[in-house]
């Protein structure tokens, strides 16, 4: 009867199975950090969207857009201010959404009775709109990278 030995994995061999799978894991990870983002960026994109329509409602009802001190991120958009023709207290936009990250950036927002600009800072864009706002909550103050205004 012969015997049959089981023969296992030697340790040069385990090695560079770790060795690969370190080296999948840290590629995945840079495609999610990557992949987050560009989901930061959209939403940031959406969210100014959301916000510019809610300016045109205004500006519809009121007759002009409001005030910069009117429009505060995290807080509701309501008619109210001077030289306006609709009711006041009319709330437009329950809640003004705030950045993905919003203790590190913030939204801008400038505006006149005839025009405004909204800006976020983009994370994926390295070359800015050309906006003068800047979009850094806390520390040194970081360019916004897209703008939108009125049509």
């Amino acid at each position: 009867m012969r015997k049959t030995r089981l023969r296992g994995f030697t340790l040069v061999e385990l090695l560079v199975v770790v060795a690969l799978m370190g080296i999948m894991m840290s590629i995945a990870l840079v495609a999610y950090q990557a992949t987050r983002v560009s989901a930061r960026d959209a939403r940031r994109k959406g969210d100014l969207e959301i916000v510019r329509s809610a300016l045109e409602m205004y500006r519809s009802d009121c007759g002009r857009y409001p005030d910069t001190s009117r429009v505060i991120f995290g807080n509701s958009l309501t008619s109210g201010g001077t030289g306006e023709t609709c009711v006041a207290g009319t709330i437009y936009m329950a809640s003004l959404p705030v950045d993905p990250l919003s203790t590190k950036y913030k939204y801008g927002y400038t505006g006149t009775a005839t025009s405004y600009s909204l800006c976020a800072y983009l994370e994926g864009v390295s070359v800015g709109a050309s906006c003068t706002m800047t979009c850094e909550a806390v520390g040194s103050p970081v360019v916004c990278t897209y703008k939108t205004t009125n049509p």
